[in-house]
């Protein structure tokens, strides 16, 4: 039962047991012997221990991860003693129960993965700490998940051979999302970059052409001019001159269109 105690306001609980006493003779209840023992401190400790347990559920409703333990026989046969976590959610199977595994192909969430995962399990086997990442189907929503799957070779005491490996595998979906939309975002970006550099570019060059053609066009409208008021006191020779002229400032201002005209085609590829 609870109480507040009088001195420090502060709740208590108190375990009382009652114990009665009764007449032997006429079988009535004469006396009431009471014990009270102070049970805060356990009540607060079994609070506590009910707020871990369901902190724990908790993680282990949220947590991706999943453990695995295999035992090398001395006959290279490899015998699955435990497997712990969320496995069924991560890979959408039902946890296997303990026994031997024939080889990784055998375990139903890596068949996809079988020409990767054997050599793994075979440096594994040699003593060598594995990270591997693959590429595996959720048989429940059937989506792509990626794993991480961490292997730990466990010798003998002699150290002459691996009796045993522990696995860890951690859910790495998100992780690789994340890489695909970073990578994405970085063609874009260089795709952006690029995009500004033509168009500065572009505007350099039209600058450029713009400029280049003022010249040819006063050259070309001087000598045009020069052969309307002048053309009858003008040589034969000086006439073809100014013709000459004309041309080549003609063929200078076609060169410099097919320029631009090549510099629209680039920007629009």
């Amino acid at each position: 039962m609870g109480t507040t105690n009088a001195v420090d306001n502060q709740s208590r609980w108190l375990r009382v047991s009652r114990f009665p006493i009764v007449d032997e003779k006429t079988g009535r209840v004469i006396r009431i012997l009471g014990a009270v023992t102070d049970a805060t401190a356990q009540k607060v400790a079994e609070s506590a221990l009910r707020d871990s347990e369901e902190r724990y559920r908790m993680l282990t409703n949220l947590m991706t991860d999943y453990a695995f333990s295999i035992r090398i026989e001395e006959d290279g046969r490899l015998y699955r003693e435990w497997l712990i976590g969320n496995f069924e959610n991560v890979t959408g199977y039902t946890i296997p129960t303990s026994g031997y595994v024939e080889s990784p192909d055998k375990v139903p969430q890596y068949k996809e993965n079988i020409d990767m995962i054997q050599p793994d399990v075979n440096h594994t086997l040699r003593g060598e700490t594995t990270v591997a990442e693959y590429q595996i189907i959720n048989q429940k929503d059937h989506q792509p998940r990626w794993i991480r799957t961490t292997r730990q070779p466990i010798w003998n005491k002699d150290r002459t051979r691996v009796i045993r490996y522990l696995g860890a595998v951690k859910d790495i979906t998100l992780e690789k999302e994340a890489e695909f939309v970073s990578r994405e975002a970085d063609e874009l970006r260089q795709a952006l970059d690029r995009e500004k550099g033509l168009h500065a570019l572009r505007s350099r060059f039209v600058s450029m052409v713009t400029h280049e053609f003022r010249n040819p066009l006063a050259a070309i409208l001087s000598s045009v001019s020069i052969l309307d008021k002048y053309n009858h006191r003008l040589t034969i020779e000086s006439r073809r001159e100014k013709f000459e002229r004309i041309y080549g400032q003609v063929r200078r201002m076609t060169n410099l269109l097919e320029d631009l005209l090549e510099m629209g085609e680039l920007e629009h590829r």
